[in-house]
Parts: C-alpha cells; structure tokens; sequence
C-alpha cells in the first residue's frame, strides 16, 4: 500500500461539484471512515486534503517516495 511504502499515488478524481475528471499526484497519509464513507487522507500542494475513495476511478502507486515525513 502507498501509505505504508510512503510512495505517491497518481489519481483520477470526480470532482463532485464540477462534475469534471481530474488526474493529479498526492502523497498519501492514509484512510479515513467519516459518515458511513471511506477517504483518502493526502498531501496535495503543501495542504492535507480528502478524497472520498467512491470517486476516485482509477489509483496508480509511483515509484517516487513523498517529499514529506510524517512519522
């Protein structure tokens, strides 16, 4: 798993409000259960952000490690 390798994901994203696609590259943190719905904890630009795994359409571990520790 990307989280414990500490390597970057690129993702494909629904974006809900824009109802657009979007391929981008995160550093994962890890998962989040929140309101009977499972998250993608991860690092985008210098800002933790969360997306909901039901929108993510495809995930492709990198092999590049994270610039950030978070241990």
């Amino acid at each position: 798993m990307a989280t414990r390798a500490r390597h970057r994901l690129r993702i494909v994203y629904r974006r809900k409000a824009k109802a657009s696609v979007k391929t981008t590259l995160v550093e994962p943190h890890g998962l989040v259960s929140a309101a009977r719905s499972w998250y993608l904890c991860a690092g985008l630009d210098g800002a933790v952000k969360f997306f909901k795994l039901a929108r993510i359409d495809h995930a492709e571990m990198l092999p590049e490690s994270c610039d950030s520790d978070t241990d």
